[in-house]
């Protein structure tokens, strides 16, 4: 069971030295749960012994294909679950996980050179499967410093990189049906078929750690492990490629670039003492050359989402703030 409660707080959610920061806080006597800050009633019962954040883009942005890109720098302490995932809009195929999950990456904050990248799939829980990664090691310690993490999904395949190093992969041609229970797909490729959204969160214990080969979660000791707890985002981007665009996103023509709006101009920062800290780049008209992009054939950005102020995006980016309260959730 995940011991933490998703609340909307400025200690446990917040833009932080240009990073967007979660940052799972420790309540010695409980945290009463049935308070109207919690964002997730289900992992709220009663009292817990720590909160934490999870944003997502249910109803603001869903996705259909395109390059998922986040460079982030991963907690240290016990029990410690960032994850990076995305879960179906719409159950079209049935409850989980009939129509879908993808974890672009998920971390046991014990094991720091090693992270998890899956998706799910198949019948209704429990006649579910998986596949991906399983622990992956890697030559670093993933809380020393930011990475980045990689998912491309297109109508023919999915694919992880981490630090530009290819680290899974899966074809799309094929059925996802296991066998087990009522066959809920028609053709290949579903459920990988349909919008997704994302979530970003930091979880507290729970079934990814198994207590078999981790132990239990100790409230009282555990956190005093988390020196440095903090999941720091610099940006995440969501990229798409042009002929993968469903009909009701058709770009407008690409807009000439002036020498204002050049590859080498930066983002502003965010305005001191601002209340709203959660920074939405679109483009202006949809279109972007990918002289620009510097991706070959990734051309169309249908949504970027860039989180923090210290990314390295540079380019003439239209720049909406929104307050994280309305991604808090």
């Amino acid at each position: 069971m995940k011991k933490q409660c998703y609340v909307i707080s400025d200690t446990t959610l917040k833009v932080e030295s240009g990073y967007l920061t979660i940052t799972p806080q420790y309540w010695e006597y409980g945290y009463n749960g049935t308070t109207t800050n919690c964002t997730m009633p289900t992992n709220c019962k009663g009292k817990m012994p720590t909160t934490s954040a999870r944003i997502r883009t249910l109803n603001y942005h869903s996705f259909l294909y395109g390059r998922f890109e986040i460079r982030a720098k991963l907690p240290t302490g016990r029990f410690l679950w960032p994850a990076v995932w995305l879960l179906p809009t719409d159950d079209f195929y049935g409850t989980w996980a009939a129509s879908g999950e993808v974890d672009i990456v998920e971390y046991r904050s014990q094991d720091e050179n090693v992270l998890e990248q899956t998706i799910h799939y198949g019948g209704r829980w429990p006649n579910n499967s998986h596949i991906g990664t399983g622990k992956k090691s890697f030559q670093f310690n993933f809380t020393d410093d930011f990475h980045l993490f990689v998912w491309e999904w297109t109508p023919e395949d999915l694919t992880w990189f981490v630090d530009d190093q290819k680290t899974f992969h899966v074809s799309l041609n094929r059925s996802f049906w296991n066998g087990k229970g009522v066959n809920p797909y028609y053709k290949f490729g579903s459920p990988f078929d349909k919008k997704f959204y994302l979530l970003v969160n930091v979880a507290v214990a729970g079934n990814f750690f198994p207590a078999s080969e981790y132990g239990n979660f100790n409230a009282s000791s555990d956190p005093e492990t988390w020196i440095s707890p903090h999941f720091q985002i610099d940006y995440i981007r969501v990229l798409q490629y042009p002929n993968d665009i469903p009909g009701d996103f058709a770009p407008e023509p690409s807009p000439e670039i002036s020498p204002e709006q050049s590859p080498e101009r930066s983002p502003e920062p965010l305005p001191p003492g601002s209340n709203f800290n959660f920074i939405d780049w679109i483009t202006n008209g949809g279109w972007m050359p990918p002289t620009i992009l510097g991706l070959g054939g990734l051309a169309l950005i249908q949504t970027l989402i860039i989180i923090g102020c210290a990314c390295k995006r540079r380019s003439p980016y239209t720049q909406l703030y929104h307050d994280l309260d309305n991604y808090s959730g």
